[in-house]
């Protein structure tokens, strides 16, 4: 990020996120719905925001997962690592046997 104009949204967003807890919370209260879906995390290891605790509480959220952590990657891992990210989802999506939200085979 090469101009001050470019670094705006990095210089606000710490704020946003501590003050969006009602939000959050709004979100996490839904995840038990959803939490049997087929899910694919893919987490990014040198992630200064989200440590591995909150990665862990996913995964234990989520029971059908598969966790891609890839290594050097920040929280926007498909803007640092942007073929990682694909490979990972593309391999997830072709896995045997995954089902979609509507139950068709992906």
């Amino acid at each position: 990020m090469d101009t001050p104009e470019r670094r705006r949204a990095s210089a606000v967003f710490p704020a946003r996120v501590l003050t969006s807890r009602a939000f959050f919370a709004e979100i996490e209260a839904g995840l038990a719905d959803i939490a049997h879906l087929p899910t694919l995390i893919v987490w990014g290891d040198a992630d200064i925001a989200f440590r591995r605790q909150e990665r862990e509480r996913l995964e234990a959220t989520f029971t059908d997962h598969k966790t891609v952590i890839v290594e050097g990657a920040g929280t926007y891992v498909e803007s640092d690592a942007p073929e990682e990210f694909v490979a990972a989802f593309r391999d997830w999506a072709g896995r045997p046997g995954k089902r979609g939200i509507r139950g068709q085979a992906l």
